[in-house]
C-alpha cells in the first residue's frame, strides 16, 4: 500500500468541548489509518 493524502472539509462539524479527538479511517471494516488532534478553546477575535 502506498502513502497518500486525504483532505476533508468539515464545514458544520461541532466539537462539544476542548480535548483530544481522533478521526479513524476504515475500509471494509478494517482500520487503515487515524489522526489524533487536540482541540483548544481560543479567545474571541478582538477580545
Amino acid at each position: 500500500m502506498g502513502v497518500g493524502e486525504l483532505v476533508l472539509s468539515l464545514t458544520n462539524l461541532v466539537l462539544p468541548a476542548p480535548g483530544l479527538y481522533e478521526f479513524r479511517l476504515l475500509a471494509n471494516g478494517r482500520h487503515v489509518g487515524s489522526k489524533t488532534f487536540r482541540v483548544i478553546q481560543s479567545k474571541p477575535l478582538g477580545g
